[in-house]
């Protein structure tokens, strides 16, 4: 009967031994994970940021005497980089899965620019209009970069809705600036 006890304790340290081993590892696998995906997050934001700029730069560059040419090109540069607004949202999505309001900040945020350049009635808006629109673009891109600078966290509540309220006041403002039309 002794024999048996020390048996079944020993069996019990080495499962535990072993047990806590896995769990340790399972945690560096977890944090990694993590550290992965907030990798993805921010360079997701920074692309958006960066991208925020070239749109803008592209939509001050913009002039009412283009030739047909230059029209068919400005439309198709328009058109790429609604398509890397897409991609970053695909990044932001892909990560849903651990923190669901990732795919909210795309579809209820992000995805308002994409749509903006890849709408084929945005073609008829005014010189005017689309430097209004690119100087916007350009001072939310700024402020975004200055205020984050990388090191934004999607588990900080208090940063993600400051960076959502600044998302959301840009596309206020654009959508004043395209209700005037």
């Amino acid at each position: 009967m002794k024999k048996l006890h020390i048996i079944v304790s020993l069996t019990l340290v080495v499962l535990s031994i072993i047990l806590f081993i896995q769990l340790k590892e399972a945690n560096k696998k977890i944090e990694i994970h993590k550290a992965t995906e907030l990798a993805i997050f921010r360079g997701a934001i920074h692309d958006y940021t960066n991208d925020l700029s070239f749109i803008g730069e592209s939509l001050l560059a913009y002039r009412d005497d283009f030739t047909i040419e230059e029209n068919e090109l400005y439309n198709q540069l328009l058109s790429s980089y609604s398509l890397r607004i897409n991609r970053i949202g695909t990044r932001l999505i892909y990560i849903k899965h651990v923190n669901p309001t990732d795919s909210f900040i795309y579809e209820g945020y992000i995805h308002f620019i994409e749509n903006l350049l890849s709408d084929e009635e945005f073609i008829i808006y005014t010189e005017v209009q689309k430097h209004e629109i690119g100087s916007i673009l350009k001072k939310y891109g700024m402020e975004i970069s200055n205020q984050f600078s990388g090191q934004i966290d999607y588990e900080d509540e208090t940063k993600m809705k400051f960076l959502l309220e600044i998302i959301s006041n840009m596309n206020e403002e654009i959508s004043k600036v395209l209700n005037e039309a």
